[in-house]
């Protein structure tokens, strides 16, 4: 599950803020409102300045899903490359 602190670092936030806004108790503003249309294109502005905590408690688990691939494509690639070769040096394996 994604942290409130891995959001507020990703759109550069403070932890407060995060909190605030996914409890109700502040409004999006206008320059997080940005940043959230930037990261998350499926809105606008307009439309993420209107977001309800609801609306973003859901945006905000899309990025957890996201890390989580991110992290399962690395673990792919990571047995898809095969053991390490040994470097040999004259006689010696090092």
């Amino acid at each position: 599950m994604i942290t409130q602190t891995e959001i507020a670092n990703r759109l550069k936030v403070t932890n407060s803020t995060v909190s605030y806004i996914l409890n109700g108790k502040r409004p999006v503003s206008w320059p997080l409102a940005v940043k959230l249309a930037k990261e998350f294109p499926g809105k606008d502005v307009v439309g993420w300045k209107n977001a309800t905590p609801e609306e973003l408690w859901k945006a905000f688990s899309s990025m957890e899903s996201g890390i989580k691939q991110n992290k399962k494509k690395n673990k792919k690639s990571e047995r898809t490359q095969g053991p390490p070769a040994k470097i040999t040096s004259g006689d010696q394996s090092i």
